[in-house]
């Protein structure tokens, strides 16, 4: 298993994985739909905003808010026995600092898709980004939310020397849930 930078020459592979996950009926983690829509038209622009370790774009997030876009870079799992993005993980920051804006629950967002979980890739994908972030972001920790309900990413985090820091409430969407800040030190 690596963490690949997407690029021209894979994106067929995360193209497919998403188009799978939509097709099990599941509630996608990202915006499957709009990526697949955005590849049709522009594919180029769509490889390139996974990585923009400048930052400033503006974008709308999902209560419709405009919000500035923190220097982030994506990579996604690829498993090679059977050739397929088989996660995603995205590492955002502040230049300069350890603080994140208070839209930004965290340092590192990650998933794995519905087919693929219960078999430690999540664990693995995280190892791996913790080291690319280790050698070529100069931040002294990393920041992880998760919700509370969801055991599976905080063994994840804890498994890779997560901390737990806090617990906090979060609203979203006119909802609010119960959630916990990791830190992972470097």
């Amino acid at each position: 298993m690596e963490l690949i930078t997407p690029s021209e020459a894979n994106l067929d592979l995360y193209l497919a994985a998403l188009r799978r996950e939509l097709e099990m009926g599941e509630k996608p983690f990202h915006d499957s739909a709009e990526i697949l829509e955005e590849a049709k038209n522009n594919r180029a622009e769509l490889i390139s905003s996974y990585t923009d370790i400048k930052g400033g774009r503006t974008f709308l997030d999902e209560d419709g808010n405009e919000r500035v876009a923190l220097p982030a870079f994506t990579k996604w799992l690829y498993t090679p026995g059977d050739a397929e993005v088989s996660g995603t993980i995205q590492m955002r920051w502040q230049h300069g600092t350890t603080q994140l804006p208070p839209y930004c629950l965290g340092h590192i967002g990650y998933q794995i898709f519905p087919w693929k979980r219960g078999h430690g890739l999540a664990t693995i994908q995280l190892a791996k980004m913790l080291e690319i972030v280790k050698s070529e972001v100069d931040l002294p920790y990393v920041d992880i939310t998760t919700n509370i309900e969801n055991k599976a990413s905080q063994k994840v985090i804890t498994k890779n020397g997560g901390k737990l820091i806090k617990e906090f409430s979060v609203v979203r969407s006119g909802a609010e849930k119960r959630a916990y800040l990791w830190r992972v030190f470097f």
